[in-house]
């Protein structure tokens, strides 16, 4: 009588595709300039265009061809006041 049927992991697979998840992480780590803005790290696309202001940073892109504009903003974090409404106002 089985009580229990778990059947092994297939290591072969893993095996097979551990190289090029290494390879993908080692491109992204190196290609990639990582920035830190407050509590926040991450990886700007390069071609977007850098715009700064007090407490936050924005990156933006445009392609005129198809009428398009793309634009997002890192908030610098700060201490909680405990309330939302107040947390809200800050900005």
């Amino acid at each position: 009588m089985t009580v229990c049927s778990i059947k092994s992991p297939d290591l072969g697979r893993f095996f097979h595709f551990f190289p090029l998840l290494l390879c993908t992480l080692i491109v992204n780590n190196t290609l990639a300039q990582r920035e830190t803005y407050g509590y926040s790290t991450f990886a700007a696309p390069k071609s977007w265009q850098k715009t700064t202001g007090d407490g936050w940073v924005a990156y933006h892109t445009e392609n005129k061809a198809k009428n398009s504009l793309c634009r997002m903003w890192v908030y610098q974090g700060f201490a909680s006041d405990g309330a939302p409404r107040i947390n809200f106002d800050h900005f």
